[in-house]
């Protein structure tokens, strides 16, 4: 999927879900391990939670520039 968005340039960190059943959220199961795929830039991951602002910070500093975030 491709998702274009004008933005000026700066520092940046995206997290993104896919809401497969459609209900508006992210699902979780008890232990608040999300059932649905996520994915962050930098494909950062966490260990224990979600990994931290400084693995998912990125620059985005010139035109077409474009990031891959790959889903889990």
């Amino acid at each position: 999927m491709v998702c274009p968005m004008e933005l000026p340039f700066g520092s940046y960190a995206i997290s993104v879900y896919h809401d497969v059943n459609g209900n508006g959220k992210l699902d979780t199961n008890v232990f608040g391990v999300p059932n649905e795929p996520v994915g962050f830039s930098n494909n950062a991951k966490g260990s224990f939670g979600p990994p931290g602002f400084g693995e998912v910070l990125f620059n985005f500093e010139r035109d077409n520039q474009s990031i891959k975030i790959s889903m889990n």
